[in-house]
């Protein structure tokens, strides 16, 4: 497991819920908007959101991760009137991300200290962000309703390990 600890441990505890979340997103995803499909799309990034506030990790971190969540709450309701908040909290989560890795990069290589995990948060970034892009696009409506939603909680994942992991 990424945490230190067991499955019980707050870390792969909360790991295991997200990856739950995402998957049960994926059942709801192409459901009529409701309350079950916006908690079922907003819960993996916000569980994550949560684990990194309590672990103190990067604040950057932290508000990429509510707005990743609120972007996909509001994507989650299917209404014209939420498209442009969601591009603009999608958007804060990129810069923010952004912000974070290019932060994180420069002290990396002015230290010497440049390490693999950096690398897969820049993969699980582009994944967040991707499937973001891919949800405003016009192939979005030929894909499988769940594909975007997956891309973004993965990356969410991705980013969330690579960035709190012991």
């Amino acid at each position: 497991m990424p945490f230190t600890g067991d499955l019980t441990s707050l870390g792969n505890g909360t790991l295991l819920l997200a990856l739950a979340a995402a998957f049960a997103h994926a059942f709801v995803a192409g459901e009529a908007p409701g309350l079950r499909r916006t908690f079922a799309a907003l819960a993996p990034a916000a569980l994550f959101c949560a684990l990194c506030v309590v672990l103190d990790g990067p604040p950057r971190l932290s508000i990429a991760l509510a707005a990743a969540a609120a972007g996909d709450a509001l994507l989650a309701r299917q209404d014209e009137r939420f498209r442009v908040p969601a591009m603009v909290v999608f958007g804060v989560a990129a810069l923010m991300l952004l912000w974070l890795l290019v932060g994180s990069l420069a002290l990396a290589l002015t230290a010497g200290t440049l390490t693999p995990r950096l690398g897969l948060a820049a993969l699980g970034a582009l994944g967040l962000v991707a499937g973001a892009a891919l949800s405003f696009t016009p192939a979005a409506g030929k894909l499988p309703p769940a594909f975007a939603p997956a891309l973004r909680h993965l990356g969410a994942i991705i980013v969330s390990v690579a960035a709190l992991a012991s």
